[in-house]
């Protein structure tokens, strides 16, 4: 765990507050500004059972050991890490939830091929087992069977590997998974590389895209909502009226999804003349938003945090 958490820190100070909530999926906006900043939005949700204790752990003993070092706004880190991220996941894949399906359902697959109905399953998880169950009264077994053999030769061969070490069927079981850091990640990667075949290609797998059950959503219902309405050209008060939420939940909602790429009419949020105000200013330092707010008179922060969001990805309209 400690070269995973070292991972997100570099040579620009970082608060481990923020590190914490993106390495555990609480999409706040500070949150996911911080992370866009730092180039890190794709590590949102990475380690969702993480503990603020063992984490809070790791950032006490790597500052005692200075591999990383306090700064005035937040800690920076003096060497890389030894791991490196996985390049495959996505936050939409939700690998923990279909990791316990996967591992059931081939164990499940595995015993009905020898007729064995009086076997104990991987996980105990009552819920994983009624998902699996659900799912295996629908199938075709030897379709789902020839699926799976088709999956494990498309992926990469280390990911099939690594994935082959946590099968359990008929008087076989995989040799295990470490527990280390690094084999943490090629668990991650191995997961994240078949879910990227799945949501590439469900029609190639159908048996195995319906047990993961398709992209998991990233933003709550409102803040689908919130941006669904401006995508139809609502501005700040019109969509507050139609949730009936605090503005400052509205704006939230909206600049979440902005760091997401939701793209919506900027004419709602920026008069005219306040828009050509904002097109001749430079981004200036990102984390910064006073020098905008009196750059531009009349903006508020809402206007100048979306701004500042699209001109980073390159999306502010000119």
């Amino acid at each position: 765990m400690f070269e995973i958490i070292i991972a997100l820190f570099d040579n620009r100070p970082r608060r481990p507050a923020s590190v914490y909530n993106l390495l555990v999926g609480k999409k706040t906006l500070s949150t996911l500004y911080a992370a866009l900043l730092h180039d890190q939005l794709q590590w949102v949700g990475l380690l969702p059972n993480l503990a603020r204790s063992d984490f809070d752990e790791v950032i006490a003993a790597a500052t005692r050991q200075g591999d990383l070092v306090t700064q005035q706004t937040g800690l920076t880190a003096t060497r890389a890490s030894t791991v490196t991220l996985p390049a495959s996941y996505q936050p939409w894949m939700d690998i923990d939830g279909f990791a316990g399906r996967f591992y059931l359902a081939v164990q499940s697959l595995s015993e009905a091929s020898f007729g064995n109905r009086q076997y104990r399953p991987v996980t105990p998880d009552w819920a994983t087992q009624a998902w699996v169950r659900q799912w295996y009264h629908q199938l075709a077994q030897p379709q789902a069977i020839a699926e799976l053999t088709a999956l494990f030769a498309a992926l990469p061969a280390a990911a099939a590997n690594r994935l082959a070490l946590g099968l359990v069927g008929h008087d076989y079981v995989g040799s295990g998974l470490s527990l280390t850091p690094a084999a943490r990640l090629a668990d991650i990667e191995a997961f994240s590389a078949l879910l990227a075949r799945l949501d590439a290609e469900p029609q190639r797998y159908p048996s195995w895209a319906q047990l993961w059950g398709g992209r998991h959503a990233i933003l709550a219902a409102t803040n689908t909502q919130a941006l669904a309405l401006a995508a139809q050209g609502a501005n700040r008060p019109q969509i507050q009226a139609a949730l009936r939420r605090k503005m400052s939940t509205v704006n939230e909602h909206l600049l979440v999804g902005a760091i997401f790429g939701a793209e919506f009419p900027l004419d709602a949020f920026y008069p005219p003349a306040q828009k050509r105000q904002f097109d001749a200013q430079a981004l200036g330092d990102p984390e910064d938003y006073q020098q905008l707010l009196a750059a531009v008179p009349g903006s508020d922060f809402f206007q100048v945090r979306l701004f500042q969001i699209l001109k980073l990805q390159g999306r502010w309209p000119r």
